[in-house]
């Protein structure tokens, strides 16, 4: 229960708190009797200052360990010894 609790608090941090911050996205998605629909927030042009380094960095990190997961993974399973 404690992990569950502290991964859904971990990715409500990084996708809306640091997305935010760095880039200026969010993202969520909105249920009703009707259906769903996903939401897009984006800060207003001229608002704000992008540092291009931490915008760089932010879309880095978030490619990098889709990448990253399935590469550990097919390495983890090369060296598992029948």
């Amino acid at each position: 229960m404690v992990g569950v609790s502290d991964e859904t608090h971990r990715v409500a941090l990084v996708k809306n708190v640091t997305g935010r911050k760095l880039v200026g996205l969010r993202w969520w998605n909105e249920a009703n009797d009707s259906g769903s629909a996903w939401r897009f927030e984006q800060v207003p042009d001229g608002t704000r200052v992008i540092h291009a380094g931490e915008k760089r960095m932010f879309w880095i990190g978030l490619f990098t360990t889709v990448v990253a997961w399935p590469a550990l993974a097919f390495f983890a399973l090369v060296r598992i010894k029948l």
